[in-house]
């Protein structure tokens, strides 16, 4: 449906965009994820027209849209500002959006099915100044679908409502999607915004895109240290290296083989005796022994979300752990406890090549300190 390629923006010196290449499917809701400044928002305004690129094409459905007007592309978008008509009802406000679009629907039938389909039909008669911040994005979003964009864009859609807000708009956009089928590119910086809404997930840092895939590849099997510790949370483990081929890691006490590096293309080789970090994800560790890894540690933290929560240890060994775990846990800060790490969820980097342990054992002589 969409086809970037290597698409460039400079502004004077800075690079904003360098040479990002991207494709979306029909009906496929990508999110372009990545922290400030790191050309995402440049990227969805270039798709709009609002940006002119300085390199590359935008493609819609296999027609160039480089040189096309905005208004002539066939997309829906909800800037990160609101952009009601504040004089206009929140009817008048969907209605607006048809403007010349023409189509085999009644007009008002249309608007209707439109409110309705945002929830907001009790208060088509309302103006902007009368409803809150998640009823005007309810109404942003029908004014953006109501004449059937080939795409609909969104840009940090969610900024500005507060957390229990956010959540159910998360939902209620989700549930837009499932229903329309509409092919949607949605802009954010927001990690838990980008695993819970997207089929596929498109990371930028520094205007490059690092890495593309789906919420569970990106989170479980990160391709690079970028997305390791920008997707969600990681604890490292500093480890030291002692084999060489294939590759052994000790840390706490336990040997992680990860096997062999190809040093054809990896800049840092590492070497017997160098430090090594070894990463793993919350889930991936529990507040209790394990037939796999234990450490010993001290709470250090306790974060609470409600239905989670996330405990951090400092470990005897060195290096603190991240623990996810359901409701409020049975730990307090300042206690010492016996944390279980599953093995196979242990992985690190040589260069750009990601690698995950295969067996992890219990060193001759060894202790947690």
């Amino acid at each position: 449906m969409l086809e970037i390629r290597n698409l460039t923006k400079q502004y004077g010196d800075e690079r904003a965009i360098d040479e990002l290449s991207l494709s979306i499917d029909d009906g496929e809701f990508c999110t372009i994820l990545g922290p400030s400044g790191s050309g995402k928002t440049t990227t969805l305004l270039s798709i709009a027209g609002h940006v002119t690129p300085t390199a590359g094409s935008i493609a819609l459905e296999g027609t160039d849209l480089t040189d096309v007007p905005p208004e002539d592309r066939s997309l829906g978008i909800v800037f990160q500002q609101d952009a009601l008509f504040e004089h206009m009802t929140a009817r008048e406000n969907v209605a607006y959006a048809l403007g010349p679009h023409e189509g085999d629907w009644d007009r008002e039938t249309r608007i209707d099915q439109f409110l309705s389909l945002v929830g907001m039909s009790d208060y088509a008669d309302s103006y902007p100044e009368q409803l809150s911040g998640g009823q005007r994005r309810r109404i942003e979003l029908a004014r953006a679908l109501v004449y059937e964009p080939d795409v609909l864009l969104l840009d940090e859609p969610l900024t500005g409502l507060d957390r229990q807000l956010r959540r159910e708009m998360r939902a209620e956009i989700s549930r837009i999607h499932e229903e329309t089928n509409v092919t949607t590119v949605y802009v954010t910086h927001d990690q838990s915004e980008a695993l819970t809404l997207s089929d596929r997930i498109a990371v930028l840092n520094e205007g490059a895109c690092v890495a593309v895939g789906t919420p569970e590849a990106l989170y479980e099997q990160p391709p690079n240290r970028f997305v390791t510790r920008f997707l969600g949370s990681v604890s490292t483990l500093p480890g030291t290296i002692v084999e060489r081929s294939p590759l052994v890691v000790e840390w706490a006490g336990y040997r992680f083989e990860l096997g062999a590096v190809d040093s054809e293309g990896v800049g840092d080789v590492p070497s017997v005796g160098d430090r090594f970090r070894l990463y793993c994800r919350p889930d991936a560790v529990r507040v209790e022994p394990s037939t796999g890894i234990s450490v010993d540690g001290e709470v250090t933290d306790i974060t609470h979300s409600g239905e989670r929560s996330t405990v951090t240890i400092e470990t005897t060994a060195g290096g603190q752990l991240r623990i996810a775990t359901d409701g409020f846990p049975n730990v307090a800060v300042g206690e010492t406890v016996t944390a279980g790490i599953d093995p196979d969820a242990v992985f690190g980097f040589a260069g750009d090549s990601r690698l995950c342990v295969s067996t992890a054992s219990r060193a001759e002589n060894a202790t947690d300190g």
